[in-house]
């Protein structure tokens, strides 16, 4: 037996109902009661209608593996204490019987008091509470991210290059590609767990060693890691900033496994790493002049570290 979920009133109505299957012999869609207050459609899905509107949840569908049934009569039978019961018979023979159980439970949010605002004191308060926050800022009490006092990170880059160059894998042809040295450092200023360094560069750039792990860092400790940095290939890198992330687990009294904390800083790599001074062509077809009525920048100040004639 197949139960439904239908409304108290259906059911109701449905007690004297008696519906007759002369409609399904004539070949119409539809049955109807002898009182015209519920109709039952019998196409795909055999629906129920109370006077002109579709009754609320009330579908049939066939529980068996078989195809949806073609029900061609309704009928409602006498049973004892059970109420609401519909057995339909198929065109095929197939019997079967449906309960209407009772109406769901529908939870209905209850309705909140509208009042109207007052704009004016709303203003006023909104002003003390600038005010106030205006004051806390100006004077310097604002609070410090703990991720600060946790742990700080730092890189440095070397000057020059590393004396024999770090550059195994490298594919820009035979030329000598040279590597040069970063190193990371973390202070931890108190007990940290799980502690992983991950460091990216923009590619072709590429990292001897990208991740490194610190299982426990003790309170008051300096950590240094070092790595090398080279041009993989034979074309260059969007920007020469590369970044270092630190993740690390910070225990609590509540939490002693910790709580996931991330912090980065950034490096910038030089400039000589990507390219080999050249001298100009003096034998060029083309020459361009540009007169300006500043006075240029120094070739000095944009290339550190370069002789230029």
């Amino acid at each position: 037996m197949q139960q439904l979920a239908a409304p108290l009133p259906l059911q109701a109505a449905l007690q004297d109902c008696r519906v007759r299957s002369a409609a399904a012999e004539l070949g119409l869609p539809y049955s109807h009661s002898p009182s015209a207050t519920v109709n039952i459609t019998c196409k795909d899905f055999p629906h129920l209608y109370v006077k002109a509107g579709l009754s609320e949840s009330v579908v049939w569908h066939s529980t068996s593996s078989t195809e949806m049934l073609n029900q061609a009569s309704f009928s409602l039978p006498l049973c004892s204490d059970l109420k609401g019961v519909i057995v339909t018979l198929s065109d095929d023979g197939h019997l079967q019987c449906s309960y209407l159980g009772t109406d769901p439970a529908l939870f209905q949010a209850p309705k909140v008091e509208s009042r109207e605002l007052n704009y004016e004191d709303l203003d006023v308060e909104l002003k003390e509470l600038q005010k106030i926050i205006k004051d806390v800022k100006s004077q310097g009490v604002w609070p410090m991210t703990e991720r600060e006092d946790d742990l700080k990170v730092s890189a440095a880059v070397s000057p020059n290059f590393d004396s024999v160059s770090q550059a195994t894998d490298a594919d820009v042809g035979t030329d000598l590609v040279p590597s040069i040295t970063v190193k990371v450092t973390l202070q931890s200023q108190m007990a940290l767990q799980k502690a992983k360094l991950s460091v990216y560069v923009q590619p072709p750039l590429a990292l001897t060693c990208d991740h490194f792990s610190f299982d426990f860092m003790a309170p008051e400790t300096t950590s240094t890691v070092a790595f090398s940095v080279y041009l993989k290939r034979s074309y260059a890198p969007s920007e020469l900033e590369g970044n270092a992330v630190v993740s690390y687990f910070r225990p609590t009294d509540r939490n002693p496994d910790g709580i996931p904390r991330v912090i980065q800083c950034k490096f910038r790599l030089p400039l000589k790493l990507i390219y080999l001074p050249g001298q100009p062509s003096k034998t060029a077809s083309h020459k361009l002049t540009i007169d300006t009525n500043k006075s240029p920048v120094s070739l000095l100040s944009l290339f550190p570290g370069r002789t230029f004639e």
